[in-house]
């Protein structure tokens, strides 16, 4: 798989989590209806057990915790796609340029976008709104 088929593929994912939320029966409980934020990034990570005495794989790594991000400075029932998610599937998917960014080690900001809708394969792609990176 590509980088590119990868994040498709993430984001394919997180749209299925939205789609059973969003069906929940919720009408026994107090609560009518739950929300989720999601955040999607791409990179590298490391892997592995880190205390023996209670296993549990985790995953480490700036990847892991700029996804992090993502998700807590994302709105409710939205996907929040970071700066180089965004540039392998601009081409995919329409994105909206978010007010809220990831902050890295020594406070380099990374920009953030919003999920849209996946572009039709048909659509003139010239007539899209393009959003850049800034």
């Amino acid at each position: 798989m590509t980088p590119t088929d990868q994040a498709v593929s993430m984001i394919e994912c997180a749209q299925r989590f939205m789609d059973i939320v969003k069906k929940l029966d919720m009408s026994d409980q107090v609560q009518d209806r739950i929300q989720i934020r999601i955040g999607v990034h791409v990179g590298p990570a490391v892997g592995g057990v880190a205390n023996p005495a209670m296993p549990k794989y985790s995953l480490f790594g700036d990847t892991v915790t700029i996804t992090g991000q993502m998700e807590q400075t994302s709105r409710p029932m939205e996907i929040h796609i970071s700066g180089p998610t965004y540039e392998l599937v601009s081409n995919i998917y329409e994105c909206e340029v978010s007010e809220a960014v990831a902050v890295l080690d020594g406070k380099q900001k990374m920009p953030a976008f919003w999920l849209g809708n996946r572009i039709a394969a048909d659509a003139n792609t010239s007539s899209r709104k393009n959003v850049s990176a800034q």
